[in-house]
């Protein structure tokens, strides 16, 4: 006589979620500032805090496939909602090479194992916006980080940050003319001044009038090169046709060593007279003196406002 038994197992398990952490406080890499045909090197470091083996990859969006398709688009500055929003994949090399280059792009950590990354940055020509974005993808579907890179590459060891945009974050890659070698004559008058603007809101209360102020910071590239000048100065010009109107620089000169940069605090008060209903306006001269001359006509635009008139 045959008999029928059933048997039951039961399987219990428990799932492990890997985690991938990464040393940088937060998910930008900023490669700062480089010349033309050299390049910048970080490092970061990612961690296993998991307890089993980790595959991970790291996916640039200049090299994926999808950048085509995700790039068919109106132009970030054309867009109404934001037109200063600026995409993940900046401007690339002109010689078609890899701007921002992220070694080991592959591997394995171990359980508690950490792995140092080696980013570069390789530009081939002068921009303010190159850009891209690490992917640190797991067990090749996982998107365990992603991290901004960007950088800004000059001709010059000699540079300015901030001021308004006046131009858009979307460059052409077009091959633009060099212009004709300079005669003699040329050669000693002083270099076409590069246009920059910076406006001034002095809020106004039934009190009191504070004053505007706006910083711009004066910079010097540390460069590989021995041949070239390596600290870099500023000064002002034209400071007696801006002081009546209530524009006061400080420091209107000074020295800036390689690496580092100098603020330069510009303050607009409402002169003695002025109409609160009428905006005012004013040229300053800013000369910077590393391996060459450069100089910069800096629109200074001012109005007095109210907190309704304070834009959000």
């Amino acid at each position: 006589m045959c008999t029928t038994s059933t048997l039951t197992i039961c399987f219990t398990g428990q799932g492990i979620s890997p985690t991938v952490n990464v040393s940088l406080k937060e998910p930008i890499l900023d490669m700062g500032y480089t010349i033309v045909d050299e390049e910048t090197v970080e490092t970061f470091k990612i961690e296993n805090a998991s307890s089993l083996a980790v595959d991970y990859r790291i996916l640039l969006d200049s090299q994926s496939f999808h950048k085509h398709a995700s790039q068919q688009e109106l132009p970030a500055f054309l867009k109404r909602e934001n037109p200063l929003t600026q995409t993940s994949v900046g401007t690339a090399n002109v010689l078609g090479t890899t701007v921002f280059d992220c070694v080991p792009a592959e591997g394995r950590l171990e359980p508690g194992g950490k792995q140092e990354m080696t980013v570069t940055f390789q530009p081939d020509h002068p921009s303010d916006y190159y850009a891209d974005v690490a992917r640190i993808e797991l067990y090749g579907k996982h998107e365990a980080h992603s991290i901004v890179l960007k950088g800004v590459c000059k001709s010059k060891i000699m540079y300015i940050l901030g001021g308004d945009d006046i131009k858009p974050m979307v460059e052409s890659l077009a091959v633009v003319p060099e212009p004709d070698e300079p005669t003699e004559a040329d050669s000693k008058a002083p270099p076409v001044p590069i246009p920059m603007l910076l406006t001034f809101r002095a809020m106004s209360t039934e009190e009191e009038t504070t004053p505007a102020v706006r910083e711009i910071k004066v910079g010097c590239i540390r460069t590989m090169s021995v041949s070239q000048k390596k600290n870099g100065e500023f000064f002002f010009d034209n400071l007696t046709m801006v002081t009546p109107k209530g524009f006061q620089i400080e420091p209107q000169k000074g020295m800036v060593e390689a690496g580092a940069h100098k603020t330069v605090k510009i303050t607009w008060s409402p002169p003695k007279g002025h109409d609160p209903n009428m905006p005012i306006e004013s040229t300053a001269i800013l000369n910077l003196k590393g391996e060459v001359l450069e100089r910069y006509n800096i629109l200074l635009r001012a109005q007095v406002v109210t907190e309704e008139q304070q834009p959000l």
